[in-house]
């Protein structure tokens, strides 16, 4: 039975010899983020899809500038992703006017990974994050419990973005507290 153990683990870990296992180094531990961090970016990326046309069209848009797209205007107010090593996800803080009548106004986020908790209700367009990119901005997001949200080093005139992300915080967890109620 010995015999058969020690063939086994020599098979397993290899040809490698047990007497020249060298010192190793230490390593740093990989960065950890909190789970309520994002990180904001200079540039999204945007799909709109023309339901009446059955076409989609990518657009990058910097941060604080706006793109025409028929009777469509998209502003981007902010981009944020979560940091490295943890799931990717990407959000858009936008504010949509189309000029049709009857179409409300749009003001909120939409996120690339659950486009479900903010769609941008429209007869003719349907627009997406597909993700952020462009250079890192320098304020972070943080999501914290009992609705509070920290903006670190937002630029001033920005407190729509934070009002919204407390709003959509709120629908998420009125959301996940029904799903439970039915189990």
């Amino acid at each position: 039975m010995k015999k058969i153990l020690q063939n086994s683990l020599f098979f397993i870990l290899g040809f490698v010899p047990f007497c020249s296992v060298a010192k190793a180094d230490t390593v740093a531990s990989p960065l950890s983020y909190a789970s309520n961090v994002w990180v904001g970016r200079s540039e999204a990326v945007i799909r709109v899809l023309d339901k009446l046309e059955s076409r989609s069209t990518v657009f990058t848009i910097p941060v604080g500038e706006k793109q025409q797209y028929k009777t469509l205007t998209i502003e981007v107010k902010a981009c944020v992703i979560r940091p490295p090593l943890m799931a990717s996800d990407s959000a858009a803080f936008v504010d949509l006017v189309d000029t049709h009548p009857d179409t409300p106004h749009f003001a909120a986020w939409i996120f690339q990974e659950e486009p479900a908790i903010s769609v941008y209700e429209n007869p003719v367009y349907n627009v997406a994050v597909v993700q952020c990119s462009g250079n890192r901005l320098i304020y972070q997001l943080h999501l914290e419990r009992r609705n509070k949200i920290i903006i670190r080093n937002l630029p001033k005139g920005q407190t729509i973005i934070k009002q919204s992300l407390l709003m959509i915080r709120n629908q998420h967890h009125k959301t996940m507290r029904h799903l439970w109620s039915n189990f």
